[in-house]
């Protein structure tokens, strides 16, 4: 994937200007309002824009572990940062702290205390997070081409190597996370996700490859479904699989159940492309790149019926990832916000 990178810092005074109008709209309207491009709407009880926290940076990839938030970005200068918020009271946002990170970031995870960071040309980067307040940086271990794709399954963590393959790591003690073994494969995984006992790995016109991981040491290939389209980003919940397509605006959902044999079962175009995807029980949530929150309902047949858009109406930002805690969904936005969308009971009039 390919973020814009945007440093708040260089914005410009109108910029600024308009990135306070939301907020002042919010504030008077108890923060029950969504603002739009041409008008602001009350949506009590229905998914709307609740706040918009500043970062110190911009906000491209983010990941939750309990009730903290960590945002990865741009502080400018060359520089990047991790940065630390409490939601554990989520009308009421708190910077814990922050740290510098050594490369740009492709994919972040939060777990144990540790965040683990696919930090492109500089390796695999791991912060000690177990002190929110004090953010420290454990160590990078260098890898022989762009570190872009995380993920762990109990102490055993799975990097996508750009043009390298996939390394796989004993992080049991992060402080001696050690390389364990490197599947040679040519084509490059955008995304990987863990679920039920398999690893699939988004990899774009070469659709999603599957790897058993009965021995999580050593993934062994499954086969692979989805060429025809360019997979992006993937979530497996269940016996479904969400893709978004890596060249345009497509929600793809695969049924694994008879697997190998899956089928394509829904296809639905929205109207800007999607970035990242959340996938709880009953909802979909994707990050699109007109900033907005696109909303799904999921029901047993795993096909997601599109709810509709929640939109802030800030034409120099985009929402770039997307997370989950409790009823409320939180997303990156690039241009440097945190934002909260409540989501009430779901629907959007």
């Amino acid at each position: 994937m390919t973020f814009r990178k945007e440093n708040p810092r260089t914005k410009t005074i109108a910029g600024l200007i308009f990135a306070l109008i939301p907020l002042m709209i919010l504030t008077m309207h108890g923060g029950v309002v969504i603002a739009g491009d041409e008008e602001c709407r009350e949506y009590a009880g229905h998914p709307h824009v609740e706040w918009w926290f500043p970062l110190e940076g911009s906000c491209e990839l983010i990941t939750v572990s309990g009730d903290l938030a960590f945002m990865l970005g741009s502080i400018g200068d060359g520089q990047r940062a991790l940065e630390v918020v409490d939601l554990s009271q989520p009308e009421l946002p708190v910077m814990r702290g922050s740290v510098e990170t050594p490369g740009e970031g492709n994919d972040v995870i939060a777990e144990d205390g540790h965040v683990f960071i696919a930090d492109a040309d500089a390796g695999l980067t791991i912060v000690d997070v177990s002190n929110p307040d004090s953010p420290t940086l454990v160590k990078t271990i260098a890898t022989p081409g762009r570190a872009y794709a995380l993920a762990k399954m109990d102490r055993w963590l799975y990097l996508s190597v750009f043009d390298h393959g996939l390394e796989i790591y004993d992080v049991n003690d992060p402080q001696t996370a050690s390389l364990v073994r490197t599947i040679d494969d040519p084509q490059n995984a955008y995304d990987l996700n863990i679920d039920s006992g398999r690893m699939y790995a988004a990899r774009g016109s070469e659709g999603i490859s599957v790897y058993d991981l009965q021995d999580p040491s050593d993934p062994q290939p499954q086969g692979s479904f989805g060429q025809s389209f360019s997979a992006r980003r993937l979530e497996v919940s269940g016996r479904y699989a969400y893709v978004i397509s890596l060249t345009s605006s497509h929600l793809l959902t695969y049924d694994l159940n008879d697997f190998p044999d899956v089928s394509l079962i829904d296809h639905h175009v929205g109207k800007a492309p999607y970035n990242q995807l959340q996938v709880s029980d009953s909802l979909i949530s994707a990050a699109a790149s007109t900033e907005c929150l696109a909303l799904f309902e999921r029901d047993n047949s795993g096909v997601p019926t599109f709810l509709g858009t929640v939109e802030w109406g800030s034409s120099w930002s985009y929402s770039s990832g997307v997370a989950k805690i409790g009823d409320t969904v939180y997303l990156a936005a690039n241009s440097g916000w945190l934002i909260a969308v409540p989501l009430g009971d779901s629907r959007i009039p």
